[in-house]
């Protein structure tokens, strides 16, 4: 959780601070993708023994399903 809200929900990649950051052409851009369901978020997990695996996130940012490892 953020002051903007859960990163990489939807909400999160519209707020002031993220267009800050990547700048207004491209955050209306990702606006765009968005509003057309042309962008898939997932979380990437490394652990300390630099395995890797990795879960997609619906719009709140929750998960769907478990970790997978890759």
């Amino acid at each position: 959780m953020t002051k903007d809200g859960k990163q990489m929900s939807d909400s999160w990649l519209t707020r002031k601070r993220f267009v800050d950051k990547v700048g207004r052409e491209n955050a209306d851009a990702i606006r765009q993708s968005i509003k057309q369901d042309n962008v898939e978020k997932w979380m990437i997990k490394v652990d300390e023994n630099g395995s890797t695996s990795m879960v997609k996130l619906d719009t709140d940012a929750n998960k769907l399903g478990k970790l997978t490892p890759f």
